[in-house]
């Protein structure tokens, strides 16, 4: 070896300690960032290539349902209208690092709830495979939710969103419980998350009848690098 280069997969040593190869390094997520906006559009916070973004997003209308909206560069988890006024979306986009300014989503001529959130990964995230995420938005009490994360690879994160049209929303169960949950500006939308860098469990999550409208989602996604 010519002195002053390495060869590639080398690892670097500094008289007795020796560093890991990047590829040495386990895949682990960690939560980054939360913005949340009570309009059609949300503003991206601080990204880099390679984050994992997840948009939140309900709307009401006075009359009829809000038209559905995923977002340019976003893939559609969840989107669909109930309860004749409402309609929520769930989704997702692994950043390129050129996010910034504002995400357009639905619009309500009555109401706008919006909860984004960003994970990073140890490396850069490629591919992400996300549960069927069981869902329900009704005028009563939402049934309540198993998301079946046992025994699924890591890392993973589980969500669970919770929606009221006239009150201030809580999750009725969250076992185990999130490491964080994150709130619109006016209290209606909820979103909770569980990163399993290992060993992922099963959660169950229920909302009480909170109002004229509550809806209640969950799912999880497995994330690859």
């Amino acid at each position: 070896m010519i002195e002053g280069q390495f060869k590639p997969y080398q690892k670097f040593q500094f008289g007795d300690l020796e560093l890991p190869n990047v590829e040495d390094i386990p895949f682990t997520v960690a939560f980054q960032a939360s913005a949340v906006s009570n309009g059609s559009t949300i503003t991206w916070p601080s990204v880099q290539a390679g984050d994992i973004a997840y948009l939140f997003d309900t709307a009401a209308n006075n009359s009829g349902s809000p038209t559905l909206v995923t977002p340019s560069g976003f893939t559609s988890i969840v989107s669909e209208s109930w309860a004749t006024f409402w309609a929520s979306g769930i989704s997702r986009r692994i950043c390129d690092g050129s996010e910034t300014g504002s995400i357009t989503g639905m619009d309500g001529t009555n109401s706008e709830n919006k909860v984004l959130l960003v994970f990073r990964g140890t490396h850069p995230v490629a591919s992400v495979t996300n549960s069927t995420p069981t869902t329900q938005g009704t005028t009563g009490n939402p049934t309540s939710q198993n998301i079946n994360a046992s025994g699924q690879v890591t890392p993973l994160i589980v969500f669970g969103m919770v929606y009221a049209g006239s009150a201030s929303v809580a999750f009725a169960t969250e076992t185990p419980s999130f490491d964080a949950t994150v709130t619109d500006a006016l209290n209606r939308l909820r979103v909770g998350y569980k990163i399993y860098n290992a060993s992922p469990a099963n959660h169950t999550i229920d909302q009480a009848d909170q109002g004229s409208a509550n809806y209640l989602a969950g799912f999880y996604s497995r994330l690859s690098n």
